[in-house]
């Protein structure tokens, strides 16, 4: 019997709520947990439920009806729902009636008792509970198996890249803007860079992610734009790596950073959404990722961009970061100067901090699900093989990308 089920929409795998349901699904099993995650319509979740039987299910976004969600609380009265919010206040203001949807779903705990909110951050459980709605924490965690090899790569010496598996990394997205003085759309990023580059040597800059209003994907370009204008006096070309996907009105976000790099002489490379690893094999490429957000959650991008062996310039949004590479995401020039300074920062404060969080955050979440009833071991024992779960789409349950997951 499944005890944690977190379902997910269908074709949500490749986004950050199939990401993190992955996540948290591995860490569970990894302390003896009987978890699992699926994908699903609203309508068959009742039937999935019925058949695993799970004691907690938590629903990962808010894609099920309130009708629906009343449904099936009263038809599983032994099952604990648990719908959980990935978004901070402002990032849910933006989602039309996802505040009073979240809200009303906790209001049916007063008549079936068995329905709880989640939050991923203790403020927002202690905001939200104060309203009079049931919440309880439940934080992102990070896979421990790949903390552990990205542990296992500054061991070995260098900066701990991401290992690339051909010789070269291609980028031939035929819709590239060479504006920068790039070469034609077959250019291909070096296979390692794990030293600091020769001065003459492009200078590669993520800024990967969906772009949305609260992401100041537009105001970390401009310090993008300025930084390149510095390191053009040493005679290196700057090039902008970005995601081309845009999310709650972003629309204008790529044009306008298009029309930045134009006017600044920077290289723009758009990008496709990638799966997870062929992501971290381009992150890893990166001289630094910038991820200096006016709000955040969590924020997936930064933590695979660390990961991957590439250093992240970050902002207080993302309270994880060690302090010192957070940075005011207002100021252009503050941004500027560390987008310079970021490839000779030392790989291994930024590793620690995010694995303290993590070890946080495991312990805050095996807190809530005993709360809820689930027995679980603090002990670390071998992961469970996956179990299959009933899923409307069987092909979905694949390898969830993780610059999906920008908050």
């Amino acid at each position: 019997m499944t005890s944690v089920l977190h379902i997910c929409a269908p074709v949500s795998g490749h986004k950050r709520l199939g990401w993190n349901a992955r996540h948290t699904t591995a860490l569970s099993r990894e302390r003896g947990i009987a978890a699992d995650w699926c994908e699903s319509e609203q309508r068959e979740i009742i039937y999935i439920i019925k058949k695993h039987r799970p004691r907690v299910v938590v629903i990962m976004a808010l894609g099920v009806e309130l009708a629906e969600m009343a449904r099936l609380a009263e038809h599983c009265p032994k099952t604990i729902f648990v719908v959980k919010n990935h978004s901070g206040p402002q990032f849910l203001a933006m989602e039309g009636k996802s505040w009073k949807l979240w809200l009303d779903c906790g209001d049916l705990n007063r008549t079936y008792g068995n329905v709880r909110l989640a939050a991923i951050r203790p403020e927002m459980v202690d905001a939200v509970a104060g309203l009079g709605s049931p919440c309880v924490l439940l934080p992102n965690v990070y896979p421990p198996a790949e903390l552990a090899a990205a542990r296992a790569a500054l061991r070995r010496g260098g900066d701990g890249r991401w290992p690339m598996v051909d010789s070269r990394w291609p980028i031939t997205d035929s819709r590239a803007n060479h504006s920068g003085g790039l070469p034609s759309s077959n250019f291909h990023l070096p296979t390692s860079v794990s030293c600091l580059p020769s001065p003459h040597s492009p200078f590669h800059i993520g800024l990967f992610g969906a772009m949305r209003p609260l992401k100041n994907a537009v105001g970390m370009a401009l310090a993008v734009a300025q930084a390149g204008r510095r390191l053009r006096e040493d005679g290196r070309v700057t090039i902008l790596h970005v995601n081309q996907r845009a999310e709650m009105g972003s629309g204008a976000d790529l044009s306008i950073i298009t029309e930045i790099c134009s006017r600044a002489g920077t290289g723009l490379m758009r990008h496709d959404w990638l799966d997870h690893v062929d992501f971290k094999r381009l992150a890893a490429q990166m001289d630094v990722c910038v991820c200096a957000s006016f709000e955040e959650t969590y924020n997936y991008v930064a933590a695979d961009c660390i990961t991957a062996g590439a250093p992240v310039a970050g902002s207080p949004a993302i309270g994880w970061l060690p302090e010192m590479q957070q940075f005011n995401p207002d100021s252009t020039e503050s941004l500027c100067q560390a987008i310079l300074a970021a490839p000779r920062w030392p790989r291994e404060p930024q590793l620690k901090a995010l694995e303290d969080f993590n070890a946080w955050a495991a312990e805050r979440l095996l807190e809530t699900f005993a709360e809820l009833g689930v027995e679980c071991s603090r002990e670390r024992v071998p992961a469970a093989e996956p179990q299959s779960t009933e899923t409307s789409a069987p092909a979905m349950m694949v390898a969830a990308t993780a610059n999906g997951s920008g908050q």
